[in-house]
C-alpha cells in the first residue's frame, strides 16, 4: 500500500537537496491501491519544523493562500512534488535569510537570541532521529505495521483542532450519528472554491518526525497536494 522511507528524487521533482533539508519523505502512496481507476503517486511529508508551536507561524512574509500558519502545500508533476512557496516559509531558512527576524518573530528577548541555535539542534534531532528509524526499517528490526499503525486511507476528514483553529477556507459537512452526536467533516478548498479530496492521515513520529497527525488532501484539477497537521 504504502513505499516507505521513499528517496528524496522520488519525491521532489525540483531543488531536490534544498527539499530535503526542510521536508522529510516519510511515505509515498500509489493511488491505485486505494482505487483501481486512479494511477500516479502522492506522498506523505512532513516538515522538520515547528521547532516551537505550528509551522509557518512566524513566516507571514512569506505565507500563500495555500502555505500559511499549519498547512503546507505542494504542486504535483509527474508524482512528485515542488513546494508552493519560498523555503522562507520555513524559520530556519528565513532566519539565516533575515538578521532582524527578532523584529518579527513572536517570543521574549532570551527566547529569540537562542533561537537560531536551537532551531539547528532542533533540525539535527529530528534527523538523527529519522535516520535511526529508516535504519531499524531498512534491517527489518521495524516493520511495516509499526509505522502504519495509525494510518488511515480515504473515508472522511472529522474536524479537529486542524480544522477548528485555522484561517484556511474550509466547507464544513455535519452528522448526526445514531446516538445523537453530531460529527463534523472539514474540507479546505482553493482559490477557485472548490474542494481538496481527503487522501489520508498518518503519524510521523513512528518515523522520527515530529508529535502530531498529518492530513493529506490533493485536488486533481490544481495538482496540489495539501498537508496540515493535528496536534496532540
Amino acid at each position: 500500500m504504502l513505499r516507505l522511507f521513499p528517496e528524496a528524487s522520488d519525491v521532489f521533482f525540483d531543488q531536490i537537496e534544498e527539499h530535503r533539508h526542510y521536508l522529510l519523505p516519510i511515505a509515498t502512496l500509489d493511488l491505485s491501491k486505494i482505487n483501481k481507476n486512479r494511477d500516479g503517486f502522492l506522498h506523505f511529508v512532513q516538515p522538520i519544523e515547528p521547532y516551537d508551536g505550528a509551522v509557518g507561524s512566524n513566516t507571514r512574509q512569506f505565507h500563500t493562500y495555500y502555505c500559511r500558519k499549519n498547512w503546507v502545500a505542494y504542486s504535483v508533476r509527474n508524482g512528485k512534488y515542488k513546494l508552493l512557496c519560498d523555503f522562507c516559509f520555513f524559520e530556519k531558512k528565513y532566519i539565516e535569510n533575515f538578521p532582524d527576524f527578532r523584529e518579527t518573530f513572536y517570543g521574549v528577548k532570551s527566547y529569540l537570541d537562542a533561537l537560531p541555535r536551537d532551531i539547528k539542534r532542533h533540525y539535527q534531532e529530528v534527523e538523527d532521529n529519522y535516520s535511526r528509524q529508516k535504519e531499524l526499517f531498512l534491517n527489518g528490526n521495524l516493520h511495516y505495521d509499526y509505522f502504519t499503525k495509525y494510518l488511515e486511507l480515504g473515508g472522511r476528514p472529522e474536524e479537529g483542532n486542524w480544522s477548528c483553529c485555522t484561517d484556511f477556507p474550509l466547507e464544513l459537512e455535519h452528522e448526526t450519528t445514531c446516538s445523537d452526536n453530531k460529527v463534523s467533516f472539514c474540507y479546505p478548498l482553493t482559490t477557485s472554491g472548490a474542494r481538496f479530496e481527503y487522501i489520508g492521515y498518518i503519524e510521523p513520529d513512528m518515523f522520527g518526525g515530529n508529535s502530531c497527525g498529518l492530513l493529506l488532501f490533493y485536488n486533481e484539477e490544481e495538482k496540489i497536494a495539501l498537508n496540515t497537521f493535528y496536534w496532540t
